[in-house]
């Protein structure tokens, strides 16, 4: 794989949207372009060197199944292998899903603000953690 995450960026392995319906109708390129779009859930493949920096802790991994917003992010494809991933903030991760278990990132409340960082300034941070509209679309 020739695809690297930088900055608080990581990189999220998603599944393939399938071609065909369960009942053999051929999907229009639109219909699973929206379909893609839509994916709430991947793999984490790579995680960049500033991801989590602002937190006490990393709340997930490489390896792990976490949990995003719709239409967050960008697409991109591999151009050695042509799998499809996507390029999302570390904020905009939401959980890790596990078999049997789910562990939500932790409150805002309990990281230290810092006056600094704009995710805080912003409330970027709540929005991303419970689901509110930040109004910026999904632009990294």
């Amino acid at each position: 794989m020739s695809l690297k995450a930088l900055g608080y960026r990581m990189l999220i392995e998603v599944e393939e949207v399938p071609e065909t319906t369960a009942g053999g109708i051929i999907l229009a390129q639109q219909t699973k372009d929206a379909d893609e779009a839509a994916q709430e859930f991947g793999r984490v493949v790579d995680i960049g060197e500033f991801a989590f920096k602002e937190y006490p802790a990393k709340w997930c991994k490489v390896g792990d199944m976490v949990s995003f917003q719709k239409y967050v992010g960008k697409v991109i494809v591999d151009p050695e292998t042509k799998k499809k991933f996507r390029v999302i903030n570390d904020i905009d991760v939401h959980c890790v899903v596990s078999p049997g278990r789910v562990v939500c990132a932790p409150p805002v409340e309990e990281w230290p603000p810092n006056s600094k960082c704009s995710v805080f300034n912003s409330g970027a941070a709540n929005a991303a953690l419970y689901g509110e509209s930040r109004g910026t679309g999904g632009v990294l």
